[in-house]
């Protein structure tokens, strides 16, 4: 069986599982059976296209190496599995419309019995696998991808593939552009890495030449709960305009900050202060540091502009002081919201061909890891809100084409907070966030935070 080497990209990320549950309303048994088989054939289609999909990642020659090997031809495990909470005897979950009227809570969405694998597994472990789980009036179709193999891009270009095989499989006469072969691989990235003689660190990234850095998902986590809450497009705009307004009457008048870089900063700020009003100050370092991923597509030089299903994720970081993250001034707010930029715009080409460099050159992958820690002040963020999932057309034999909310399956880790894809162009920005059951409480009763954000029900 063929072995395929992963890039030095994939290497870098953890070993854990991308997990998204796809929502949408059925309005009978027979709209359910027929939904299952457009999923399985239109998967089959995109299995043709995507044959990595099928593979298993094990373990390459360096430690904490990793590498993909493909199926011996034999049939396997099936990539779709099937659940239904229908059948007596089975555990009780909501009806469709219950959960649509409470906002599709993450508290009812439990990756154990939701989702076909856990956050992690040690190699050797699938690269993909998928679980359909009929509930009454609806289908939560549960996908789980392998860090080590996709990022974000990837996964909303594999969804995108899948979701137009099932529309073709129901309308043959559609025609969709095929991914192009060269890419439907793991590529090696184009010019490989290079040293850099400006570079002091790699920011973001955890390295060492004794103890490992702690791996996500291997140390004992707390009593957890997720929650997810809203923010309005104008709320943010406005609070972005008053940011921006600040800058250009600083000295600098050409620096600025997105909207993006505004809601981190919101985030952070608010979930600081939630964790200190469970612990006291006099516990905690005096600085929190902010991981996020940005995607490095654009950041090439030249910039990867077609599809490509592998690793170009990479981890920028920003560091604050506690007493700045604690304010609730306009001019902490600025402060941390151009740090933030200031880490995004680190990532360009000389930093991402240097930390190839570097994963490539160093003998133990245990020995480099993305600076988030699961424990104490810091806080990571990764933003999906342009994933095109919502605006897919699986065709009208699944749910009437459309997935209605994106979700996360629980449990998230404390202080891991991800921006939703949005559910339509206009759409208000969803925010699904792990944290410590006392300290959410802490975050729910923040007047400042709960003045600019609504909680849903859970």
């Amino acid at each position: 069986m063929a072995v395929t080497k992963l890039t030095a990209l994939d290497q870098v990320m953890p070993h854990i599982y991308t997990r998204l549950i796809l929502c949408f309303p059925l309005d009978s048994d027979t709209e359910a059976s027929q939904a299952i088989t457009f999923l399985q054939r239109g998967l089959a289609l995109t299995v043709l296209e995507v044959p990595n999909l099928k593979a298993t990642v094990v373990a390459g020659t360096r430690n904490g190496e990793v590498a993909i090997k493909q199926q011996d031809g034999s049939p396997g495990t099936p990539l779709l599995h099937i659940k239904s909470f229908l059948t007596t005897g089975t555990k009780t979950m909501k009806s469709y419309d219950d959960l649509r009227s409470l906002g599709m809570p993450t508290s009812e969405l439990d990756g154990d019995s939701l989702a076909p694998l856990g956050p992690f597994r040690d190699p050797p472990a699938p690269v993909f696998a998928a679980q359909a789980n009929l509930i009454q009036g609806g289908l939560l179709l549960c996908v789980c991808f392998h860090h080590s193999v996709l990022d974000g891009p990837g996964i909303d270009i594999i969804l995108r593939r899948w979701s137009e095989n099932c529309h073709a499989v129901q309308e043959p006469g559609s025609c969709f552009e095929l991914l192009p072969e060269r890419n439907t691989g793991t590529a090696v990235i184009a010019q490989g890495g290079r040293q850099s003689m400006t570079l002091k660190s790699l920011n973001g990234y955890d390295v060492v030449t004794t103890t490992p850095p702690l791996p996500i998902g291997k140390s004992e986590f707390p009593e957890m709960i997720s929650a997810i809450f809203k923010i309005e497009i104008e709320t943010l705009q406005k609070l972005k305009a008053e940011v921006n307004t600040f800058l250009s009457q600083q000295s600098d008048p050409g620096q600025w900050v997105s909207s993006n870089d505004v809601l981190c900063a919101i985030l952070w700020r608010a979930v600081t202060n939630a964790r200190l009003s469970c612990s006291p100050e006099s516990d905690m370092a005096n600085l929190s540091r902010l991981g996020m991923a940005v995607d490095g597509r654009s950041k090439l030089n030249p910039a990867v502009t077609e599809p490509y299903l592998g690793n170009i994720n990479i981890c920028a970081a920003a560091t604050a002081e506690l007493s700045s993250l604690t304010s609730t001034s306009i001019e902490s707010l600025v402060q941390i919201a151009l740090a933030i930029r200031q880490s995004v715009t680190s990532v360009n080409d000389e930093f991402i061909r240097h930390l190839i460099h570097v994963v490539d050159g160093i003998p133990d992958l245990t020995f480099i890891a993305p600076c988030f820690k699961v424990s104490g002040m810091n806080f990571a963020i990764t933003t999906w809100r342009d994933m095109g999932i919502c605006d897919l057309d699986w065709g009208m034999g699944i749910g009437g084409g459309k997935v209605e909310f994106t979700r996360v399956p629980t449990p998230l880790f404390d202080g891991i907070c991800i921006v939703l894809p949005k559910r339509s162009r206009d759409a208000a920005y969803e925010v699904t966030l792990g944290l410590r059951t006392e300290c959410m409480a802490s975050l729910k009763e923040d007047e400042e935070f709960r003045q600019i954000v609504s909680f849903n029900s859970a």
